[in-house]
C-alpha cells in the first residue's frame, strides 16, 4: 500500500486512507487489510473515523464468545474442585485420564 496510491501508513502500522479517496482505494486497502494482517482506517479532515479489519482482529475485538465463557467458568468450577482432596481420590478412581488433565492443568492451554 504505497501513499502515491492514496493510502498512507501510520506510525502505529495502521493504514489511512481519506474518506474522499476511499471509494477509488476501497479494494486496494480491503486487499491490504486482509494481506498485510494489519488494520486500515477512514480519515476526515486528518481524524480517524472508521476502522477495516480482517474476521480475526474483529472476533478477538469483541471479546470471548458465550461458549467459551461458559467453557472457562466449567474449567474454573473443576480446578476449585480439584482442590477438594476426597473429590481428586474419587475422580482418579473414576476417571484417571481427566484426573490427571485437571491435575497438570491442561485445560489452560485450550483457554
Amino acid at each position: 500500500m504505497a501513499a502515491e496510491q492514496g493510502i498512507r501508513i501510520a506510525e502505529d502500522g495502521v493504514a489511512e486512507v481519506s474518506m474522499t479517496e476511499a471509494r477509488a482505494q476501497l479494494t486496494r486497502l480491503i486487499r491490504g487489510v486482509r494481506e498485510d494482517g494489519r488494520p486500515g482506517t477512514f480519515t476526515e479532515r486528518g481524524e480517524r473515523r472508521a476502522y477495516v479489519v480482517t474476521p480475526a482482529m474483529f472476533k478477538r475485538a469483541k471479546g470471548p464468545t458465550e461458549t467459551e465463557k461458559a467453557f472457562r467458568d466449567v474449567v474454573e468450577r473443576l480446578e476449585r474442585l480439584m482442590q477438594d482432596r476426597e473429590f481428586a481420590e474419587v475422580l482418579a478412581d473414576k476417571d484417571p485420564d481427566l484426573h490427571d488433565i485437571l491435575e497438570h492443568g491442561a485445560f489452560h492451554i485450550l483457554l
